[in-house]
């Protein structure tokens, strides 16, 4: 797996780099160059939809027992972080996540468990997100068989989705693996009985439907949020869109993104994803691909102090397990 997540990485940038080739890295670098220091405007834009997605988050826990909103949203944070700068696929990013939250007093299967079931509510908001892209690309498209298309794709991305959601909550990991152990003549082994444990977190989850609801609701509006990034890229970059132009642009672009999660950090898929969309409204090429590496460069500037701030959660972890080592030691 971390092979291919490495042959993942570097075949994006490549598809990135041959992009720029194509469509004139000169014509790509002046684009950007208008945009300039207005990247750090981004900033602002992506602390409030990290903001949003930590209340929903937290709405995932059992009432009372979420951890608070400063290190929900830390994690949410560091998460994507992971994800933007290491060759991990977009499951490492959420694994680091569940692993911030134990830092701060949250049991590993809630946290496993509440990650996992956030991953379906982001899963859920993005085929809402698609949906709603699809009809605008439908009404600013001269072509009505491309929104079409496209809603018929998140139609069967949404069903794969639920489809995973209904065997979370129906128990599908314990089941199995109570299966495998009865298999394998070891039903009552230690991992046998943490993944049921687990398998039993996650469904309780789902047993708040309200909540899961909300959550969901929530996340779409985070989604919503980060239309502004493109709309501003497009204007600092002198070719201003609409509202609705961005929200086509930013959506259909998530969800190709979102259902190639395979592809670490989906490397040269967003680009690719810009640029046809852009087409649709009329926007050349070169300057659809510099509005995804405008975004790119938001995403490298916050991620490098997210990743540095997981190396100091981790340093200081192990920095105390260092001297709890040494008092025990000097203690005999």
């Amino acid at each position: 797996m971390k092979r291919t997540a490495y042959i993942g990485f570097i075949l994006g940038l490549a598809a990135i780099t041959a992009l720029v080739v194509w469509q004139g890295a000169g014509e790509v670098g002046r684009a950007l160059a208008e945009l300039g220091a207005g990247v750090l405007l981004f900033l602002p834009v992506y602390a409030v939809f990290l903001a949003v997605g930590a209340v929903s988050w937290r709405l995932l826990f059992e009432p009372g027992h979420a951890p608070g909103f400063g290190p929900a949203w830390l994690a949410i944070w560091i998460g994507p972080s992971i994800n933007t700068l290491l060759p991990v696929g977009t499951l490492g990013g959420e694994v680091v996540k569940a692993r911030v939250l134990t830092h701060y007093g949250i049991g590993a299967h809630q946290a496993g468990g509440s990650v996992v079931a956030d991953t379906t509510v982001q899963a859920l908001s993005l085929v809402l997100w698609g949906m709603i892209g699809a009809a605008v690309l439908a009404w600013v498209s001269a072509d009505g068989k491309l929104g079409a298309i496209t809603l018929g794709a998140m139609l069967v991305f949404g069903a794969g989705v639920v489809t995973f959601l209904l065997l979370q909550r129906a128990g599908a990991l314990g089941g199995i693996a109570r299966t495998v152990g009865r298999w394998t003549g070891r039903d009552s082994s230690k991992a046998v009985a943490v993944l049921v444990e687990f398998d039993g977190h996650l469904r309780q989850i789902y047993q708040r439907p309200g909540r899961v609801f909300w959550a969901t609701a929530i996340r779409l509006a985070s989604r919503v949020v980060m239309v502004t990034e493109v709309w501003l890229a497009a204007a600092l970059m002198g070719h201003p869109i609409s509202p609705w132009e961005a929200l086509m642009i930013r959506s259909l672009s998530s969800a190709v993104r979102g259902a190639t999660f395979f592809v670490p950090n989906g490397l040269g898929v967003q680009e690719g994803a810009y640029m046809m969309l852009g087409a649709v409204i009329g926007l050349p090429p070169g300057f659809s691909l510099s509005m995804s590496l405008a975004v790119r460069a938001r995403e490298l500037i916050a991620s490098v102090p997210g990743l540095l701030a997981w190396q100091h959660i981790e340093g200081r972890k192990l920095r105390q397990l260092l001297a709890d080592t040494k008092s025990e030691g000097d203690g005999g």
